[in-house]
Formats: structure tokens, sequence, C-alpha cells
């Protein structure tokens, strides 16, 4: 057999990667809630409780928690960003991001009267792809048209902040 053999209470004989397997699958269901409320209680400093379910957030990122109906975070869909320049409006749109699960946690803090979470992550690289569209005016009245057409987009040592209120 390509597979090592342990043995178990009884003599029965199990090979390893089905014990890697079952392993695996109860791992693999991680509530985030539940893990974070089983930290708190627990006795541990909130603070530290949220840091550690970010932290172990990274390991369903890219394939998300079917069981709790929540889709992959990396890559993430984004269906539109949407900002004004002067009188300028840019829209991005279906853009697929990727390169979220690299993130370093810089700092978590919990303040519990105002019910926030602020969040600073620093990501190694980000990379966008979608569709752009373009329209209006720039200072000193320059006409832009309208324009559409695909989009790329990466960046090399993001920083992020977020500031959560959970519900």
């Amino acid at each position: 057999s390509d597979f090592t053999t342990v043995k178990v209470k009884r003599s029965k004989m199990f090979k390893v990667h089905h014990i890697f397997i079952l392993v695996g699958s109860v791992l693999s269901y991680n509530d985030p809630g539940l893990e974070m409320m089983a930290c708190i209680d627990s006795g541990k400093d909130n603070n530290f409780c949220a840091a550690q379910t970010l932290e172990n957030f990274k390991l369903t990122m890219s394939t998300g928690i079917p069981e709790l109906g929540m889709p992959p975070l990396d890559p993430i869909h984004i269906k539109l960003i949407d900002f004004k320049f002067f009188n300028m409006t840019i829209e991005f749109v279906d853009i697929d991001m990727e390169g979220f699960k690299t993130f370093q946690l810089k700092k978590s803090t919990v303040d519990r009267t105002g019910r926030t979470w602020n969040i600073e992550l620093y990501i190694p690289r980000v990379e966008a792809a979608g569709t752009y569209v373009m329209s209006g005016t720039i200072p000193p009245n320059l006409d832009l048209g309208y324009s559409t057409g695909d989009e790329r987009f990466s960046a090399d040592k993001v920083t992020v902040f977020a500031s959560v209120k959970p519900g």
C-alpha cells in the first residue's frame, strides 16, 4: 500500500489518508462567530479574540464557508465600484480581485461601547481585472466624452483600514 497505517483502539487499522480526510472535513467548517465567542468565553481579551478570528479566517478565504452561505473572498467578485473626480464619473464593473488572503494583520481593536471593530491590514499585492466606464470633464473644462474597456490593476504594499459595525 502507498499509505502508512496506524493502529487504533480495538486493533482496527485506519490508513493515514482517511484520518486526514476526517480531520480536514471537521476543520474546514469554521464558523467565525462561534470561534470568536469560544475564545471570549475562555476568558481571553476581546481584541485578542477578534484578531485570532480574523487570522483564522484566512484559511477559508479561498473556499468560503458554504454551510453559512459565505462565498469565497479571494478572489472576490465586486459588481460595481464608482466615484466622481471633479466632473468625471468613473465606474469599475464586474471586478475580480485577488490577494486578500495574504494579508498581515497590523491592528485589530474592538470598541464595545461604540460597537465598532477597527482593523488595519497590510496586503503585499492586490490584483484586479474588470471593465471600466468613464465619462465627464476635468479642469479646465476638458471633455473626456465616454469610454469603456477592459481594466487591469495591480498594487503592491497595500494598507487597508476598515471600520466594521457588527450587526
